[in-house]
């Protein structure tokens, strides 16, 4: 909990890794770069993880992974609150996904998203979206959200992803608002 830091998360940073079947349950407090299982993934392949508890940060925030450059993330599930905003600077962009805050030529699938339970929100301003905040060069198949996606001053804003900048995503369902609060 230093919401001064980046890569924050039970795994700050990863590189060529593969992590599997973990359930984890935390608080993370951080600057960007920040989720409850991996801050930063690099070339890695996430399986069959699940998060719970809590997130928050004013850069790039997920429920999985806060960003993902060259990964896989598949089977999925987070039910943690994702609470973000912009730094009061203005010199980062926040991106807040409930799988992933920003995803980078990667492919994600089969990954569901659950803020129904009014503590686990998705919340954040800038780059908001169900499964990603931002997706570039990535492919998202068979996700599910069901729950509230907030904002009061999101850029872009979707039940799946807030700005698809290229890719695709094919067998999508949301189920649940898009709103501009918590509550």
């Amino acid at each position: 909990s230093d919401t001064t830091q980046d890569y924050a998360g039970l795994f700050g940073s990863i590189h060529g890794a593969t992590i599997e079947n973990l359930v984890v349950d935390g608080q993370v407090n951080a600057n960007s770069k920040a989720a409850i299982l991996v801050g930063e993934a690099n070339d890695s392949v996430i399986r069959n993880c699940s998060s719970k508890g809590q997130v928050r940060g004013v850069g790039v925030i997920g429920g999985i992974v806060g960003e993902a450059y060259d990964s896989v993330i598949l089977e999925c599930e987070n039910t943690a609150g994702v609470l973000g905003g912009t730094d009061s600077s203005g010199a980062s962009e926040s991106f807040a996904g409930g799988i992933v805050g920003s995803a980078q030529s990667s492919f994600i699938s089969d990954c569901t998203s659950d803020t129904t339970d009014s503590y686990s929100a998705l919340y954040s301003e800038g780059y908001v979206g169900g499964i990603a905040g931002n997706i570039y060069e990535t492919e998202v198949y068979n996700a599910y959200v069901e729950g509230k996606v907030g904002s009061t001053s999101a850029e872009y804003i979707g039940g799946l992803v807030g700005r698809l900048q290229s890719g695709q995503v094919k067998n999508g369902r949301f189920a649940g608002t898009i709103g501009a609060s918590t509550s």
